[in-house]
Formats: C-alpha cells, structure tokens, sequence
C-alpha cells in the first residue's frame, strides 16, 4: 500500500469516527434508558485499540469504528484480546443508523452478559454493519 494509498485510509477512517461521534451528539434524540453517555478513548486507550466509550448503567462500553468490514479482521490480528464491540461506519450513513447499529449491539452485549453465566452466548466474529 503506497503513502497516499494509507493516508487515504487514516483519512477515511478518521472520516467514519467523526460521523460516529456525531451521531451521538446530535441533539433531540431519544437515548435507551441505560445510555449516560459517550466520550472519546484517551491516547492510551486509542494505542490499545478504542476509539469510544459510551457510558451506560452498568459501565463502560469500548468501541472501535471501522470505515468497512475488510479493516476488521486487520483489528483483530493486531488486538486479539480487545473486548470492543466493531461498528462499521461508512460515508453516508445517517446519524439515526449509527446510533441503531451502536444501540443493537450494546443490547446484545447487555445480553450477553447475563447469557454468559449459563454458557450459551459468546462473542460475534464480525462487527455490526447496518
């Protein structure tokens, strides 16, 4: 991949986490009771694979925002034990769909976790792209 070809990407990428970041401030929405809020990761946090975090009632949620789905499997080889969940956001998307997606996923993994002391729930191998 050339430099202008992985400055591209960044570009693009950095493109997908404003969109994302956007859509959850975006004012007049109407947030799930267990939504507080969301913030961005801290450097550290960037460096070990997050980009957001959304506040809920029961703590916080790492997120990673990917501009497509080939850019998933690259994540996951270089943070295999990162327990964020993936949100693909590409150009285009309206706020409303990211919110959707982001909102389908943390329910899922809200779920999850009360599935996971039985054993009958583990984690999605592909991230969640409306």
């Amino acid at each position: 991949m050339s430099c202008s070809s992985t400055d591209e990407s960044a570009a693009i990428g950095k493109d997908s986490e404003r969109l994302f970041l956007k859509a959850f401030q975006e004012a007049g929405w109407k947030p799930p009771q267990w939504y507080r809020s969301i913030r961005p990761a801290t450097g550290l946090e960037d460096s070990e694979g997050y980009d957001f975090f959304i506040l809920t009632d029961r703590g916080e949620v790492p997120i990673q925002v990917k501009s497509s789905r080939t850019y998933i499997r690259k994540y996951r080889l270089r943070h295999p034990e990162s327990t964020a969940i993936i949100i693909v956001v590409k150009a285009g998307y309206s706020a409303a769909r990211i919110r959707g997606m982001t909102i389908e996923a943390i329910g899922k993994r809200r779920s999850g976790v009360e599935m996971l002391r039985t054993g009958a729930w583990s984690v999605p191998e592909r991230g969640f792209d409306g």
